[in-house]
This record gives structure tokens, sequence and C-alpha cells, in this order.
């Protein structure tokens, strides 16, 4: 089933418990909810009868997810044969939908969605409710927002991939994150996230960009800093590729 398919059923279900948490829902900076714009990105993708991702993609303007996926994630997937990768805030499963499958198309594997806001596990589970299979298992663990769960146990991930979630971060959690990134993966394993790196051309113009519209959400950063973090956790820098607003880095651990 398509995930645009698979939406009037979801849309079904907001009417019964998911619905009724939706609806108490009055600001998109509850702090309850930790969702930052979701519910608000969920209620108008409804209004407009659009997938919520599409929703995002199309009447938002956010940059597509497959051009990335296919020059840095996809390529390091096809070097284990049964992956078990975390996805560490994963919003509405805006790139996850892409990687679900991708993971199908090749043997499967393990994917693990984690997240500090429960109201994002628990749409996720609905949304993503009948995409696993005999080859393609789906966890979803919550996270206090500066490391991953402990239920995730040390050195047994062979990906951990982030995007737009580090955008957000100062270096305290780039800090807290680097070292449980390390001990949750496997040797040879690889991270990947995104930062928005005040030296880019893409980073500079979105930061005069926020500045206009007096949003200080964001955080920016060199790469030197970032990179001496991750060096300084055990990682091998291996690359970094620019895409729209974001850096997108990729370590291993040797």
């Amino acid at each position: 089933m398509s995930f645009r398919s698979g939406f009037s059923g979801l849309v079904k279900n907001l009417s019964g418990k998911f619905g009724y948490e939706l609806r108490r829902i009055k600001s998109v900076n509850t702090p309850t909810n930790k969702a930052e714009s979701h519910p608000e990105y969920l209620r108008d993708s409804i209004v407009s009868g659009l997938d919520v991702n599409d929703y995002q993609e199309i009447k938002l303007g956010f940059l597509k997810p497959m051009p990335l996926l296919e020059n840095s994630l996809f390529p390091l997937i096809n070097k284990f044969a049964n992956p078990e990768i975390i996805e560490l805030g994963p919003g509405t499963g805006r790139w996850t939908r892409h990687i679900i499958d991708y993971l199908k198309n090749k043997n499967g594997g393990v994917l693990v969605l984690a997240d500090h806001s429960e109201w994002i596990l628990e749409f996720l589970k609905v949304y993503f409710e009948k995409n696993e299979s005999s080859g393609l298992r789906l966890r979803y663990e919550l996270c206090d927002g500066y490391n991953l769960p402990e239920t995730i146990k040390d050195s047994t991930a062979d990906i951990i991939f982030s995007a737009n979630t580090f955008i957000a971060f100062g270096v305290y959690k780039l800090y807290t994150y680097s070292h449980d990134f390390y001990r949750k993966l496997k040797s040879g394993g690889y991270c990947i996230f995104d930062y928005i790196d005040i030296e880019s051309e893409g980073g500079w113009k979105f930061l005069k960009l926020k500045t206009a519209e007096k949003l200080d959400y964001y955080t920016y950063h060199r790469f030197e800093a970032v990179n001496k973090i991750f060096l300084d956790a055990g990682f091998e820098f291996t690359e970094s590729r620019e895409y729209g607003k974001s850096t997108y880095l990729t370590y291993k651990k040797p």
C-alpha cells in the first residue's frame, strides 16, 4: 500500500484516540508534546487533502529527501546485508518513508525510530503500521533529547541517520550525541547528520532569512567545531555534502 493511499486511513484514525489528542493541541510549541510544528502540519495537510509529508514538500517547499538519500545514505546501506539503522528525530516520517521503501527493495533490516516526542512516535506507529514485513522490522523508541534510548543496546547499530534535527542543537548536544552515537554503533558503522554551516552559502542565506523573520530556533556552526567534537568521540571523518541550508556530514566508527 502506498503512503498516499494509506493517508485516507490515517485521517479516519484521527477521529479516535489520536485525533482527540490532535484537537487538544492549541499551540505548536506546547511543551507537553515536544512535537514542534508537526501537529500543525498534520492539521493543515488534512484540510488540504494531502499526505502530511507531501504537504510539507508541495505547500511549504521543503527540499525533497531523495537527492541526499541516494548520494549519502543509500550507498552506506548497500554495505550491509541486513542493516540496523537508527533514525533520530524522524518527525512525521518525511525521510523515513523513503528509507523504508529502499530497505524493502533490498533484504530488509531493522529501522529504529527514536524521538523525544511521544506525539511523534504515536503518529508514526499509525502512519507506518502496514509497512512491517518478514524482512523489515520497525521499532519506536522514546529518548530524552540528549542521548539515544538506553533500550538500544551498545554496539548494535550499523548506521545512525538524522535529518533536520541537529540544526537546532548547540555544542552541548552535539557533544553528548557524538559520544552516544559512537557507543551505539558497531565497529565499521556510520553516522550521518546535518547542521547549518555559517560559512556555507546556503547556511549564510538561511541565517539572514531567519533573522529577518526574527526566528532564533536554529543554530549555526563552523565545520572545524563540529568536526573537533566528532573526532574527539573517536570517529573518522568521511564526507561533507551541502544540500540546501544544511551541510550533511558522514563519520565512521573505526
